[in-house]
């Protein structure tokens, strides 16, 4: 996956099928655990290769997303988010064994939470990038627009970030 992610810049795929893979693999170690132990197995051997073989290319979507220390933020987000899931997620198996005597409602819960993650992925757009015109067009305007339909500062606060990438450049 890595390798195809890289050959054609595109992260947001390469990651988003996977997770959707990992989750039908889930749902069907959710099914099948109890009815049959093989087919249970494969669902397994599926949701793993999909969930895990997404993780190298997962990490390039943080800065195909943001951009400078706000991507820094994102991957601290994203550790916080996983430490926390890999601290919840044996407890809620373990409830959810509790009340119902199976395991599969928790295969089903983490199947359904890890097909919204896929979806969202498969859903992200990338960041713009500035262009010559664009940052010739902000730069070059000291004050505001003749046609400025805001009252306020010249540049709201997300073009004020624009601006000072197209300076940087």
């Amino acid at each position: 996956l890595g390798f195809s992610a890289d050959r054609r810049p595109e992260a947001r795929l390469h990651t988003g099928i996977p997770v959707i893979i990992g989750a039908t693999g889930l749902a069907g170690v959710g099914l099948f655990l109890g009815n049959n132990t093989t087919l249970a197995f494969i669902s397994l051997i599926v949701a793993v290769s999909g969930t895990i073989g997404c993780f190298p290319v997962y990490w390039q979507l943080p800065n195909a997303v943001l951009a400078g220390s706000a991507a820094a933020i994102g991957v601290a987000f994203i550790n916080s988010v996983a430490n926390l899931a890999g601290f919840g997620a044996p407890f809620l198996l373990g409830a959810l064994k509790d009340a119902s005597g199976n395991f599969q409602s928790g295969f089903w819960i983490i199947a359904a939470l890890e097909l919204a993650v896929g979806i969202w992925l498969l859903s992200l757009r990338k960041r713009r990038q500035a262009t010559a015109a664009t940052c010739q067009s902000w730069t070059s305007a000291p004050n505001k627009p003749a046609n400025w339909p805001f009252s306020g500062p010249a540049y709201p606060p997300a073009n004020q970030i624009l601006l000072h990438l197209c300076r940087a450049r």
